[in-house]
């Protein structure tokens, strides 16, 4: 059977995995071979983002994906970038790893049976993925108070059987600064091309994810990087995929946005100067921004791989999407200052 990329999603996979679950590793495998060539991204980076969306329908309630992959979560595989990582958020990040552990233990989808259940029932069915939680020594970035360093961790996924790894999946679970997801509520949203791809592998549908609010991102990726103690090039791509994205989905609440990125820099103020560094403030200037030259054209070229369709939004040089940054902080700065502002866009 032909399996072809239309319109970033992929269409033929529903089929693929109709046929039923996988009864090995290898023939698991296969499937991922077939989904990365419908479409046209690498081996190794499907089987990272399947194996993220996979340990994301396993997150306690009230866990929220950021980061890489929850712009991928919104918006697809092909014309996002790569991303190893996936970063939550937690109101208790230990609380949530601890939950989490217990949920990877019992795992998720199905497959069929061991020889000897199908012999006693030819429907028996058992767990397809499944892992372990193995925790890391915790994150210490620039700025972030103590009570709100990253609690870091690596999931590892097995299928059907715990002899073998089939993917891991580093984590990282900060904690909700000032609380800022009941500001800004977060969605629950799957691609649909994520969605035909988990699906492809024949082990279960998966169910939308709780993804940060757009405005509570872009926020926290203006901080990171504006930051001049950070080198976070691909940032600056994330916040033109996500901008534009939500343009095609209504606009983002100026306002409301207006209104976290100055919670931001304010929340993350003190621990700066702690560390006997200058303060970050808002506005910020986009100088260093011109700075993160290769940074930006490596994740602008992860974009391009497989499809063009999110690719052809993004700036071409540093230079460009730094004068297109400098434009929306001007916006958003502007938003702030005008009471009863009810403009979006």
């Amino acid at each position: 059977m032909d399996i072809v990329a239309v319109d970033d999603v992929v269409v033929g996979l529903g089929d693929l995995g109709a046929r039923g679950a996988p009864r090995s590793e290898g023939q698991l495998n296969r499937r991922l071979e077939a989904i990365a060539d419908a479409m046209g991204v690498p081996v190794d980076r499907v089987r990272r983002l399947l194996g993220a969306v996979i340990v994301a329908q396993m997150l306690p309630e009230g866990v929220v994906v950021k980061g890489g992959n929850g712009v991928r979560l919104r918006h697809g595989a092909t014309g996002t970038r790569a991303t190893r990582d996936l970063d939550l958020l937690a109101r208790d990040p230990q609380q949530a790893l601890k939950d989490l552990t217990g949920f990877v233990d019992r795992g998720w989808g199905a497959a069929p049976g061991s020889k000897r259940e199908l012999k006693a029932d030819p429907a028996a069915t058992r767990v397809a993925f499944f892992g372990t939680v193995h925790e890391d020594d915790p994150a210490e970035p620039l700025g972030v108070p103590d009570p709100y360093v990253l609690s870091r961790a690596k999931v590892t996924l097995h299928f059907l059987s715990a002899r073998t790894s089939w993917v891991s999946v580093p984590i990282e679970i900060g904690r909700d600064e000032f609380e800022g997801s009941t500001l800004a509520q977060p969605v629950e949203v799957v691609a649909p091309q994520v969605a035909e791809a988990v699906t492809a592998l024949g082990c279960g549908t998966p169910r939308s994810v709780a993804v940060m609010a757009v405005e509570q991102q872009l926020a926290q990726k203006i901080h990171a990087v504006t930051d001049p103690h950070q080198t976070r090039g691909h940032d600056l791509v994330d916040i033109q995929l996500l901008w534009h994205g939500a343009e095609a989905e209504g606009g983002v609440d100026i306002p409301l946005l207006a209104d976290l990125v100055s919670r931001t820099f304010m929340f993350r103020s003190p621990g700066r100067t702690a560390a006997g560094h200058t303060p970050h403030e808002w506005p910020p200037p986009v100088a260093h921004v011109r700075t993160l030259e290769q940074g930006y054209l490596d994740a602008l070229e992860e974009t391009r791989v497989g499809a063009e369709g999110q690719a052809r939004l993004l700036q071409p040089r540093v230079s460009d999407a730094a004068d297109w940054l400098e434009s929306l902080i001007t916006r958003i700065a502007r938003a702030a200052g005008a009471e009863g502002s009810g403009a979006q866009g």
